[in-house]
């Protein structure tokens, strides 16, 4: 509809100041198959352009006057195939830009000649294929930056010290997302007064979480370190952390107990410490924090029995504690928790490079998975109409006695794993009123009998009922 002869301010992608008719100051031109160069020297002569955004092409260059200022304050090129250096052009051109979205393009490098400036607000740089070290001299001076993202690229080396000392030319800075490059080194040699999420997961950062975490960043929020090569115990210290919401450490090679002093953080939503070595039992404090939403610690070593301090968690949504060497019996209450671990229908609400915050569906189903200790007894029979039991995984135990007749009034659950336990006696008839059973697994018990030929039961393979010799 860009047709001459009409109001240009009329045309689609087209927005106009209400202060000046006429006068352009938004173009929106995202997911519209444009290819070839884009000629932004063109849009540097509209005076009152301030929004000009191409997300979503296959723009691959960029042609830019460095003679010619532009007005622009935010700037969307990402979802492109941009390959060129152009950035250090392009600040210069435009000193008041604020916003800048490069992401997900084919970027290289930054041939660093000056900073970024001190209007810029947020940057982001990632998902291109960035390498080398961290290009600290492009975000010297940069006192307004707030949000930085340079995730999913190539970097290597260690956080640049002088980038961030003391915060003194980042001082608002409150996001800072490394994700997914090749960065190593300590995990903290800085102080930043503003910081509220610091994400550094899925890179090569060694050594342990300093003592005072808490006093070089005061106002942390979210922390995030998983997938890293952390060692040494998680430090008591951390409770001074008074602001922390969430704290993901999980796939690192830290050891030692689950300290106490998380307890003192009432803020705290979601607690990830799995796949480490952790050991010790689980603190009774830890799981009584009111507004704990998601504690997973999952694949460490930690002993002892379920808190009976979990009966009275109304809040707690998702819970994983599979792979340890917990033990005692299932206590009858732990089927009525509000948990979830690996249900499909939960999703994830995050901003941009962070992938913590848990909401729940409130219609999605159910899981527990506690596979993979040592707890003893019997399976409870308190398990019944529990509508919303999707999963239920109590593999690699040492259960006993038989399988509650009562689990065949879980009439929604898709996941059923008892194997590998030292279950005895029959299958009980009503497992064949199971009519949604996608996976089911008795194998390795010590089960009897005649395998009901009823229902889904039938239909799944022999390795389901193989390892019970007193089965036929």
């Amino acid at each position: 509809s860009w047709n001459r002869g009409t109001d240009v301010c009329q045309w689609n992608g087209i927005n106009c100041s209400s202060a000046l008719p006429g006068q352009i100051s938004s173009i929106q031109l995202n997911d519209l198959s444009l290819s070839g160069p884009l000629p932004i020297f063109t849009i540097q002569a509209l005076p009152q352009l301030r929004n000009f955004s191409v997300s979503g092409n296959n723009l691959t260059e960029i042609n830019i006057s460095s003679s010619q200022e532009c007005s622009l304050e935010v700037l969307d090129l990402s979802r492109n195939h941009f390959t060129g250096d152009f950035l250090d052009t392009l600040t210069l051109s435009c000193k008041g830009m604020r916003i800048l979205n490069f992401s997900h393009n084919k970027l290289q490098h930054i041939s660093v000649k000056r900073s970024i400036g001190n209007s810029m607000v947020s940057v982001d740089l990632s998902y291109n294929e960035m390498s080398g070290s961290m290009p600290s001299s492009f975000f010297t001076s940069c006192k307004s930056l707030q949000f930085l993202d340079v995730s999913s690229n190539q970097l290597v080396g260690e956080i640049p010290e002088d980038m961030f000392k003391n915060c003194k030319s980042l001082r608002h800075l409150n996001s800072l997302v490394l994700v997914y490059n090749r960065l190593h080194g300590p995990v903290l040699s800085f102080h930043c007064d503003n910081l509220q999420m610091l994400d550094l997961s899925l890179n090569s950062m060694t050594g342990s979480l300093p003592e005072d975490i808490c006093s070089r960043l005061p106002k942390l929020q979210h922390l995030i370190l998983w997938g890293n090569n952390l060692e040494g115990r998680i430090p008591p210290t951390i409770g001074d952390c008074s602001e922390l919401v969430t704290l993901h450490l999980s796939h690192n090679n830290l050891s030692g107990v689950i300290p106490e002093e998380i307890s003192r953080l009432k803020k705290m939503y979601t607690l990830v410490l799995s796949n480490n070595m952790l050991s010790g039992s689980i603190p009774a404090s830890v799981v009584q924090i009111p507004s704990l939403r998601g504690l997973l610690l999952g694949h460490n070593k930690l002993e002892g029995g379920l808190p009976v301090e979990l009966k009275n968690t109304s809040n707690l949504i998702q819970l994983s504690l599979n792979d340890n060497q917990m033990a005692g019996e299932i206590p009858s209450w732990f089927e009525q928790l509000p948990i979830a671990t690996r249900c499909q229908t939960w999703f994830y609400l995050a901003p941009p490079g962070f992938n913590i915050y848990l909401t729940p569906n409130h219609t999605s189903h159910w899981c527990i998975d506690i596979s993979f200790n040592s707890f003893t007894g019997t399976i409870p029979t308190e398990f019944r109409a529990t509508q919303n039991l999707y999963w239920l995984n109590l593999a690699h135990n040492l259960l006993t006695g038989a399988i509650p007749s009562t689990m065949g009034n879980l009439k929604n659950i898709e996941w059923l794993d008892l194997s590998q336990n030292q279950l005895e006696s029959q299958i009980p008839g009503s497992l064949a009123d199971l009519t949604f059973l996608k996976y089911f697994n008795i194998s390795h018990n010590r089960l009897l009998g005649r395998i009901p030929q009823a229902g889904q039961l039938p239909v799944f393979p022999a390795s389901s009922y193989e390892g019970n010799p007193g089965l036929c």
